[in-house]
């Protein structure tokens, strides 16, 4: 496959067909003074080995996004409906999987993403992963059923700030997102 791409100063533009499907593995480039990332696309049997540079997200874009991530969507939209009650300054954008999580939260950068670990094809303690690895300064809560301790440990070893189970969502979410809004 053949890649077109300019460099222009510090950034490089590459591109090639994908389809918006297509899923990437991301990790830190270690062989640059620059904040980029390094996407591998290890995952798409088509591209194997490819790689191209993006430039690491480390602030802005839209800063006053909520993104909520869970695979039912009558709970993303009774979260989006309380969150934008709540916080109305706040506007909220959903993703029913770990990879449309990812990919969301790389276009938009949201200031906080609300996440459940069951999730299709990707799981939210992994997609949590890729979000910190690309998105640093993403704040990410765990809002899940699971409460087991393996679960906890799996899920702050991936970058997340806050863990609230689902059965305690009435008492702990509103204080947890109060804190880390703030």
């Amino acid at each position: 496959m053949k890649q077109r791409g300019k460099n222009e100063g510090r950034n490089i533009h590459l591109s090639f067909p994908w389809d918006e499907n297509d899923f990437f593995k991301v990790s830190p480039h270690k062989k640059s003074n620059y904040p980029y990332t390094v996407i591998d696309m290890q995952a798409l049997k088509l591209y194997a080995g490819v790689k191209f540079m993006l430039k690491l997200n480390t602030g802005s874009k839209d800063q006053n996004c909520i993104l909520v991530v869970d695979d039912h969507e009558q709970v993303r939209c009774l979260l989006k409906e309380w969150i934008e009650t709540v916080f109305p300054d706040y506007g909220v954008v959903e993703a029913g999987s770990g990879e449309e999580a990812v990919v969301v939260a790389q276009a938009k950068l949201p200031k906080l993403v609300i996440m459940d670990i069951g999730l299709p094809k990707m799981d939210g303690i992994r997609a949590t992963q890729l979000i910190k690895e690309s998105c640093p300064v993403v704040m990410v809560v765990i809002l899940t059923m699971h409460e087991e301790e393996q679960y906890k440990k799996d899920a702050f070893a991936s970058g997340v700030n806050a863990y609230v189970p689902k059965r305690l969502m009435q008492s702990d979410l509103l204080p947890t997102l109060q804190r880390l809004l703030a």
